[in-house]
């Protein structure tokens, strides 16, 4: 996502619009996090103490209004541990534009990701909460999308993860969407979203707007959560 296109989103009246449905959006995530629960305890499955963490994973996102839901679980950081993850969001960005396509993926530790625990676990990204298990979309034309689920899941659960109970993730990706719609309303940005969290960490002038406004709302603190 270039940088000017988060102008729009910075003016007072745009934000407090957005702060309605970001508080709706916590009960969209929570919905995701049961899903989730569901389609891992029929197989057994755990994340914990995975190899291949996905905290290391170069995920895109693609909403706005996961940017500012971060960015005001972000603002119940202090000051000094917010500072630290967006000088480390600055090094992943460098490490990344030097890095060399045939060495394979890039990997890097989410600047949001110490010590085993996520800063913001309560309100990480859509992906970070769905990624692992199978799962099935609903395409335009009608047909299914279907994800295989991860490496760690299938090596988890050997030859049962073939048959695997798939998490429908349509109904999730429904209430997102209409989420989205909703907090753009008011706001002159239409375009299409697309970022790291270490890339949105990175727009300085417009990443630290943001963290402002939310500074000076009330807020409920931002929760380090079990490790992941």
């Amino acid at each position: 996502m270039a940088s000017d296109q988060f102008f729009p989103l910075l003016s007072p009246q745009a934000l407090a619009g957005a702060a309605p449905a970001l508080d709706r959006l916590q009960k969209v995530v929570a919905e995701m996090d049961r899903a989730y629960k569901k389609a891992s305890a029929v197989q057994d499955f755990s994340c914990n103490g995975c190899e291949n963490n996905c905290c290391y994973t170069w995920f895109f996102h693609h909403t706005l209004a996961e940017a500012l839901f971060l960015a005001r679980a972000c603002a119940g950081l202090s000051p000094e541990v917010l500072a630290r993850a967006e000088d480390q969001a600055r090094s992943v960005m460098a490490k990344h534009t030097a890095h060399d396509a045939d060495q394979g993926p890039f990997r890097a530790a989410c600047p949001l990701f110490s010590s085993g625990l996520c800063m913001v676990y309560d309100s990480r990204p859509m992906i970070c909460r769905l990624h692992g298990v199978p799962y099935r979309l609903l395409q335009p034309g009608g047909s299914y999308h279907i994800g295989p689920g991860c490496a760690a899941f299938h090596n988890a659960v050997g030859e049962n993860g073939k048959n695997a109970q798939v998490m429908d993730r349509t109904p999730l990706y429904v209430a997102m969407s209409k989420l989205e719609t909703q907090m753009r309303k008011g706001s002159e940005f239409s375009g299409k979203a697309r970022y790291t969290i270490a890339g949105l960490m990175s727009m300085k002038d417009e990443w630290e707007r943001l963290v402002a406004f939310f500074r000076e709302l009330p807020r409920k603190p931002a929760q380090e959560q079990e490790a992941l």
